[in-house]
């Protein structure tokens, strides 16, 4: 029986996947469905999605114009990942995670949310947001907690704020900037 750290699902197209040692990008069509192991490197388009499965403990959503490899992966006994990324992406995880590393270009996540988004793209704010636990977050060798409900914006400096639901990162910037980003109406429907 073949083992491998993650099932890989294309959920919109134009997603590329790069397998450990080799310098090919092979496109993957809507549906497919594809073993994602240790060293494989996932790329989402303009319009790309993709989830990951690991078995039973979690689900990692990349979103468009995102890059995502694998670093290292284990059960021992529980979930044990690492990986690089860059880009936006949702992850849910249910089992228990013994070891947990995800480094993006700017920031670097030790500690897992159980319910958690980041997002760290060239010209934007890097920012993780937290809904169900707390994640820690390393910026420049100085550690942030996000607790849920939170969320930690890195323009020039850290910061960590209450933030409204849905934790997106224009949400969490409307809140450091005083503004909430949802219009109030009569009749009760939000803009």
């Amino acid at each position: 029986q073949d083992h491998f750290a993650a099932k890989l699902t294309i959920a919109f197209e134009g997603v590329e996947v790069q397998r450990s040692g080799t310098t090919d990008w092979l496109p993957l069509p809507l549906g497919a469905e594809t073993a994602f192991n240790v060293g494989d490197t996932l790329h989402t388009g303009d319009h790309g999605r993709a989830y990951l499965e690991f078995q039973t403990d979690g689900q990692v959503l990349i979103l468009p114009r995102s890059t995502y490899q694998l670093i290292e992966f284990a059960y021992s006994p529980n979930l044990h990942p690492s990986a690089k990324m860059s880009g936006n992406l949702v992850q849910k995880l249910s089992g228990t995670v013994d070891a947990y590393r995800l480094e993006t270009p700017r920031l670097t996540i030790t500690q897992t949310s159980a319910l958690l988004a980041v997002w760290d793209r060239d010209g934007s704010p890097a920012s993780v947001t937290s809904a169900d636990g707390t994640a820690q977050t390393t910026v420049g060798g100085k550690e942030f907690t996000v607790s849920k409900g939170q969320g930690l914006l890195l323009k020039d400096t850290p910061v960590v704020v209450n933030v409204p639901l849905p934790l997106t990162e224009p949400h969490l910037e409307g809140a450091l900037d005083g503004c909430p980003g949802t219009i109030h109406t009569n009749h009760d429907q939000n803009i």
